[in-house]
């Protein structure tokens, strides 16, 4: 599957904060036609690639609204262990935008009784205000 998410679709960049804390973790949402696919990276990102591996908190989910929960990486956010694979890639951040691509196998959370095949995302995109 192939998804580009900018600011027009329904898209966005947030730095959710915890308490005392500060930011926890960026996450780039967007739309597609059938639900929501959430990208989780670092509170504060620099460019490069990024592999989905248990030696990090990054992660991809892919949330369909007819039913489905799909992820790739690892988010102790989310109490999510490592499933699936994938990369994502930060291109620039200027402007006040970031830009950068992702893909992923994606495998069902079968903690929800579903039986389905993984979802591949092959050519993801995005280009977003940052809050950088």
């Amino acid at each position: 599957m192939e998804f580009f998410f900018s600011d027009s679709t329904s898209g966005g960049i947030s730095l959710p904060t915890a308490p005392r804390q500060g930011p926890i973790e960026t996450v780039i949402k967007g739309q597609y036609d059938n639900g929501t696919i959430t990208l989780r990276l670092p509170p504060f990102v620099g460019t490069g690639e990024r592999l989905l591996d248990s030696n990090s908190n990054d992660a991809i989910s892919i949330t369909r609204s007819r039913g489905g929960s799909f992820y790739a990486g690892f988010s102790g956010t989310t109490g999510i262990p490592l499933q699936g694979s994938g990369k994502i890639n930060i291109l620039e951040i200027t402007g006040g935008y970031m830009k950068g691509t992702f893909e992923c196998i994606a495998p069902v959370d079968s903690t929800m009784g579903l039986i389905l095949p993984p979802m591949y995302i092959t050519e993801g995109e995005f280009k977003l205000k940052s809050p950088y």
